[in-house]
């Protein structure tokens, strides 16, 4: 597993624990490691098979063991749990390049918006715009990185 793929799923683990409202210190912390392995030049499996990851900033024994779960699984038994607890159309919401956690739950929440499709008339009909600070320019931007998971 390259370190690029690592870090995308430490990212996707602190996107669902900002989801559920979990310690945002946990969360800040999974989003430090994941910019730690993206700026290494080694490989985590090579630093974890000399048992150097816990040498790179930010990760400590916590997001040490989750890591070294991933090279050896594939996954982690947290990423499942968090995964477990989440509804689905929050998933499909957050696998939009820049649609930040709490506004996911917020566009389910308060507009029933359960699909990347169904944001989509959303935005172009305007009807978020009741959303605090979300305005022409957040409709825009979402729209853009929509239609880059598409093509």
């Amino acid at each position: 597993m390259e370190n690029t793929e690592i870090a995308r799923r430490l990212c996707q683990i602190a996107d669902l624990m900002e989801l559920h409202d979990e310690n945002p210190h946990k969360v800040g912390a999974f989003r430090k490691g994941a910019e730690a392995l993206l700026l290494v030049p080694e490989q985590a499996v090579s630093l974890a098979s000399q048992g150097r990851l816990a040498e790179l900033p930010g990760i400590g024994p916590s997001l040490k063991a989750q890591i070294e779960e991933l090279l050896a699984t594939g996954s982690t038994r947290l990423w499942a749990d968090l995964q477990g607890r989440t509804e689905p159309a929050l998933l499909a919401l957050l696998a939009i390049p820049g649609l930040q956690p709490r506004l996911a739950r917020l566009l389910w929440e308060r507009h029933g918006i359960d699909s990347p499709a169904v944001l989509v008339e959303a935005l172009l009909a305007g009807r978020l715009r009741d959303l605090p600070g979300f305005g022409p320019r957040e409709e825009q931007a979402l729209l853009r990185a929509i239609a880059r998971t598409i093509a």
